[in-house]
C-alpha cells in the first residue's frame, strides 16, 4: 500500500477530518490534502507525529517509509550528499586541522564535528542508535589517540 493510502485510510478509521488530523500534527488541512494525493511527503518531524496521531502499525510504516525513499532516491542523495559543496568545505577545514602541529586539538575538533553533523542528520529516534553511536565515536577518539601516542 502506498504511503499517501496508508495515511488517509488510518485517518479515516479514527473518524478524522484533514482539519482535525492538521491540527493535531501542526500542518495546514492542505499538507494534509497534499500528503493523501502523494503530491508531496512529510517531512521528518511531521512524519513521526502523523505516525503516532495515527497509531499507524510497524508493519505499515516500514512500508510506506519504503514506498517514499526508492532505490533511486536514495542513490541520488548518497550522490548529492558526497559531492555537496558544505561536505566538501567541511573536508578541507579537517584537512587543515590535520596539518596544524596539535594532533589532539584536531582530532577533538574532528571528532566533535562529525558528531555533531552525523547527529543533525540522524534518521532514526532510536536508543539503540545512540548508543551505537556514542561507542563507535569513543572507540574511534581512542584509537586516534592511540595513534598519536605511537608517533610520539
Amino acid at each position: 500500500m502506498e504511503f499517501s493510502e496508508v495515511i488517509k485510510k488510518a485517518r479515516l478509521q479514527k473518524g478524522l477530518t484533514q482539519q482535525e488530523l492538521a491540527d493535531k500534527i501542526f500542518v495546514t488541512r492542505q499538507t494534509i490534502s497534499k500528503w493523501e494525493l502523494g503530491k508531496s511527503v512529510p517531512d521528518q518531524l511531521s512524519l513521526k507525529l502523523l505516525f503516532r496521531e495515527l497509531n499507524i502499525s510497524p508493519v505499515e510504516k516500514k512500508t510506506s517509509l519504503k514506498d517514499l525513499i526508492g532505490s533511486k532516491e536514495l542513490l541520488w542523495g548518497i550522490l548529492v550528499f558526497i559531492l555537496s559543496p558544505a561536505v566538501l568545505l567541511v573536508r578541507f577545514i579537517f584537512y587543515q586541522f590535520e596539518r596544524m602541529g596539535n594532533k589532539r586539538l584536531a582530532l577533538l575538533v574532528k571528532c566533535t564535528g562529525t558528531l555533531l553533523f552525523i547527529l543533525y542528520l540522524r534518521t532514526l529516534n532510536d536508543d539503540l542508535f545512540y548508543l551505537l553511536l556514542a561507542i563507535v565515536f569513543f572507540a574511534y577518539f581512542l584509537y586516534q589517540l592511540y595513534l598519536i601516542k605511537l608517533e610520539n
